[in-house]
């Protein structure tokens, strides 16, 4: 019985003073976790033509002049050094019927870290900034023209701030560039615009 007791008080030992302490010292690394997550910058993708999941314009897609949209962003952490920007489709055509392939609509690099946007067509790009290779082997921005029958489909432009300028040549697959910002990215900013098929454009 008295070899019970003894058991019985150092459990409660643990339990009400070492216990205690070992949870406290996990609330402050999770207070502190959280505080950095709070602190980290965050980066916003805008643009002046259309907002987040709304239809993108005909005047930026392929029923019409194909322009490059506006885009504006803001929240870049000071040790930018270049952003990345892609657009992609993941909702495009397969090679057989029925199926999906996400095609790429636009890969930018190097674009310089003291712009915070990008002019209606790209006006203010300068020569530093390089095209990547899109689905269409263009070196441009290829605007949206969902096939017949295929829904809406999801333009999802993703910037990228980077510690550092790529030592990349112009033409570049996203594979390529992707595999390039890998370990560089400090932020990521995300906008999606919506496009479907449009019959009386055809």
């Amino acid at each position: 019985m008295q070899k019970f007791n003894i058991s019985y008080k150092t459990h409660q030992f643990i339990l009400g003073i070492i216990l205690p302490l070992l949870f406290m010292g996990t609330g402050v690394s999770a207070m502190n976790t959280t505080e950095n997550i709070k602190d980290k910058p965050t980066m916003i993708l805008e643009s002046s033509a259309f907002k987040n999941n709304e239809s993108i314009p005909v005047p930026y897609t392929s029923d019409g002049p194909q322009v490059f949209p506006p885009l504006q962003w803001k929240g870049a952490p000071k040790e930018t050094k270049s952003f990345v920007l892609i657009c992609e489709d993941p909702d495009g055509s397969g090679p057989t019927k029925g199926t999906k392939e996400t095609k790429n609509h636009v890969i930018l690099y190097n674009i310089p870290a003291t712009l915070d946007h990008i002019d209606e067509g790209g006006k203010n790009l300068t020569a530093e900034v390089r095209f990547g290779i899109n689905s269409r082997g263009e070196l441009v921005w290829a605007g949206p023209r969902p096939p017949e029958g295929t829904g809406v489909h999801h333009y999802n432009f993703t910037l990228y701030a980077l510690d550092t300028v790529l030592k990349l040549e112009k033409g570049q697959t996203k594979e390529q560039v992707k595999k390039a910002i890998e370990g560089h990215i400090l932020a990521e900013a995300k906008l999606t615009g919506l496009y479907q098929y449009n019959k009386d454009l055809h």
